[in-house]
């Protein structure tokens, strides 16, 4: 998959996360948001060594460190 499919899977799976919370699913929401944030951080993988492609590779870094937040990944986040 190439980073922009990535990215698009990672904001699906980000939003069905939102929806569960907002139902009161936490426990859904955290596997959703954890499966958003492995498929964001792969696409910023992609961009982390190429300073070149800014402001897309900042973007798509924090996005997967606000997604791995969300998904409780402390660590991983940093």
């Amino acid at each position: 998959m190439n980073p922009m499919e990535l990215h698009e899977k990672a904001m699906s799976f980000s939003f069905v996360a939102k929806q569960a919370r907002d139902a009161g699913s936490e426990e859904e929401a955290l596997k959703m948001y954890e499966t958003a944030a492995q498929y964001e951080s792969d696409a910023a993988d992609y961009y982390f060594d190429k300073p070149e492609l800014e402001p897309t590779r900042s973007i798509l870094i924090r996005s997967a460190a606000f997604l791995n937040l969300k998904a409780g990944l402390i660590e991983k986040s940093e």
